[in-house]
């Protein structure tokens, strides 16, 4: 059993970032600001600017920027976590117990919740990502799953 010294290990089945980084705000920020170039530079004579020749777009040098961009932001995430003490996986994870994470190649990390991470009925409770594609139910029901993934609290049952 490994016991990290940080209270939070961190585990990550991708790259650092999480979903915003990686394939969500900030690759998606990067194309939308190049359309908006394109779309100045359609306009530019209108707000008097001029010039011999019309300014050539490569796709290809754009998707190798944005790739960079989201694997520098990747490193400083890791580095990050690391200059903090924090235990860092990468790996898919589930729940083995109130205290354990299970890693997807068998490995058992203790979770040491600090007493300040408890509930109003004085339990603690460990934060997981679902890290799930997002769905919506099959059947409209009173309380439908939100079209995305949400940090949840999850506590083993006992028996």
């Amino acid at each position: 059993m490994n016991t990290p010294k940080s209270p939070t290990p961190q585990v990550e089945r991708g790259a650092w970032g999480g979903t915003c980084v990686n394939v969500g705000c900030v690759p998606k920020k990067i194309m939308s600001n190049a359309a908006n170039l394109a779309t100045g530079f359609h306009f530019a004579s209108d707000y008097g600017f001029s010039g011999d020749s019309a300014p050539r777009f490569d796709l290809a040098a754009l998707k190798r920027a944005r790739d960079d961009y989201v694997k520098r932001l990747n490193a400083i995430y890791e580095r990050n976590l690391k200059s903090a003490g924090v235990a860092t996986f990468l790996s898919s994870a589930t729940l083995a117990d109130a205290h354990t994470v299970r890693l997807e190649d068998g490995a058992l990390l203790q979770v040491r919740v600090p007493t300040t991470q408890v509930d109003s009925a004085g339990q603690s409770a460990t934060i997981m990502s679902r890290g799930r594609h997002p769905a919506q139910p099959a059947q409209p029901s009173h309380n439908p799953a939100p079209p995305f993934a949400l940090l949840r609290v999850c506590r083993p049952t006992t028996s």
